[in-house]
């Protein structure tokens, strides 16, 4: 994964007071049911507003990210009950250690950001993570990005990306071109997003 440890740690930063949910999440949590007794991840966890929410909800959350200053944030934000149900991993996603069987599995503008040569590696651990009738929930940079030209960034075709997904129930598809704000500016995105069910 393209990691620059100071400008993820900035961007982490001012994503912690953001208020609300990304709407993958709460199209995820909708087909996913009650979360008390059962194992989400958090893929790309950053500031851990959505792992917030998944413990809100009920489940268990592995929170994934390389920027370990943003994971002990989250663990100091939290505390009490929330806490005991979170496991934070501090590690980059291609040298992460295998992913446990987890009943929701989501990730929210981080695929992208693995290298092509990683991302069908790490591709496969999450399906294989995914029990019987569990959730996946991913958005991912389409080949229309204007970042598409980046060769350290994974961007895919629709079909491509549709592909993925082959033998899941897809229950959310969105495929959508738009300009728009990123961390780093305005951009042209081309942003594929899915919820899918094993």
């Amino acid at each position: 994964m393209t990691f620059d440890a100071d400008l993820w740690a900035e961007y982490n930063r001012s994503q912690a007071s953001r208020s609300g949910v990304r709407p993958l999440l709460a199209t995820a949590l909708e087909h996913a049911g009650p979360g008390a007794g059962r194992v989400a991840l958090d893929l790309g966890a950053g500031a851990g507003i959505e792992t917030a929410a998944l413990l809100d909800a009920g489940w268990s959350v592995y929170a994934y990210d390389a920027d370990e200053t943003a994971l002990a944030g989250l663990r100091d934000r939290l505390g009490g009950a929330r806490s005991s149900r979170l496991t934070t991993v501090a590690a980059d996603l291609e040298s992460a250690p295998a992913l446990p069987d987890a009943d929701l599995v989501y990730s929210g503008y981080t695929l992208s950001w693995l290298a092509p040569s990683a991302f069908g590696t790490v591709w496969r651990a999450m399906r294989l993570s995914l029990r019987e009738g569990g959730v996946v929930a991913v958005n991912i940079f389409g080949n229309r990005d204007e970042w598409a030209s980046r060769p350290e960034l994974t961007c895919l075709t629709e079909t491509e990306a549709r592909a993925l997904f082959d033998g899941l129930e897809i229950l959310h598809w969105s495929a959508s071109t738009f300009e728009g704000e990123s961390y780093m500016g305005l951009k042209r995105w081309h942003l594929i997003e899915c919820v899918a069910r094993q």
